[in-house]
């Protein structure tokens, strides 16, 4: 088969972000979902995130302004949505379909058929300097300890 046609049968997902607000009666908050769409069907996952009413710009799908906490949300948009990408790459490349219940336990950081995680660059880059932070504790307390 030409492989410019198998490129074209290929079906890509799609990936939007919008927000619900949050359950309950006292402070209303909204709630940050991505909504990942294949082969005509489409699934809406929570990024446990919550902004505040009026915060959510609908036109960009991103959380208005420039504080911390709005880069911070919108950079893990930008980490899943790449997820997203790089999963995609991985199964146009290979003769395996890509699903959408597989799209989404990748986005919820679960593995099917004993498959690695690939977490965000910004998460994986906050863990390996807590891992640091740990070690150089651990190496403070144990000064017997022998390094390789």
């Amino acid at each position: 088969m030409n492989n410019s046609k198998e490129h074209s049968m290929y079906v890509f997902p799609t990936v939007s972000f919008f927000s619900r607000p949050t359950r309950g009666k006292k402070e209303k908050h909204l709630l940050i979902y991505m909504r990942i769409s294949l082969h005509g069907n489409s699934r809406d996952v929570s990024l446990n995130q919550k902004i505040n009413l009026g915060q959510w710009d609908v036109h960009k799908q991103q959380v208005k302004g420039n504080s911390e906490n709005s880069r911070m949300i919108n950079q893990l948009l930008v980490d899943m949505k790449n997820k997203v990408f790089k999963l995609q790459m991985k199964y146009s490349q290979s003769e395996e379909l890509l699903s959408l219940e597989e799209i989404v336990q990748t986005i919820k950081g679960k593995t099917s058929k004993g498959k690695t995680i690939i977490l965000p660059e910004s998460w994986t880059r906050s863990l390996v300097k807590k891992s640091l932070n740990l070690t150089k504790q651990y190496d403070q307390t144990n000064p017997t300890q022998i390094h390789a």
